[in-house]
């Protein structure tokens, strides 16, 4: 449940909406579709080798933990308090998010679905099992995410 919190695809509709071209809706199904596998794979990933790239550049569990948990409480009392993001962007900028043919990984499963907050519970989600059936219940429920968040984008 925190992960669809986290991940929150109703939060990634107005994104989808404004740079979706709605005549198009085959290019939208193969957007929405991407979006989706994007997010699968970018959050199994993290859960599968996330503690070992995190120990590769000496970074210990714990200080992750702190990190990532001021990260979800960050991004809570954001949403607790409803306001609008202070991010600008230039008309050149909105020109050039408008021309751009494939919104499916960047920004849209990178980094507003699959994003910081996401990928530091996985990480952290995956360090707490310790069987292949935790792991494997891991996996499922990142799939659903995923899975959520493509029939939302679909509706």
């Amino acid at each position: 449940m925190g992960l669809i919190a986290v991940v929150n695809p109703l939060g990634a509709l107005p994104l989808f909406l404004s740079m979706s071209d709605s005549s198009h809706p085959n290019a939208d199904m193969r957007t929405i579709n991407r979006a989706a596998v994007a997010v699968a794979l970018i959050l199994l990933i993290s859960a599968w080798i996330g503690e070992s790239l995190l120990g590769f550049f000496g970074i210990t569990i714990d200080a992750f933990r702190v990190g990532g948990g001021l990260l979800i409480l960050l991004m809570g009392i954001s949403m607790l308090h409803g306001k609008q993001s202070h991010v600008t962007h230039t008309p050149g900028e909105a020109e050039a998010a408008n021309e751009k043919e494939d919104i499916s990984v960047v920004p849209l499963a990178i980094p507003l679905m699959a994003g910081p907050g996401a990928i530091s519970l996985v990480i952290l989600d995956a360090n707490k099992i310790h069987s292949w059936g935790g792991e494997l219940v891991l996996a499922v429920a990142i799939i659903a995410v995923a899975a959520i968040a493509w029939l939302v984008l679909l509706i």
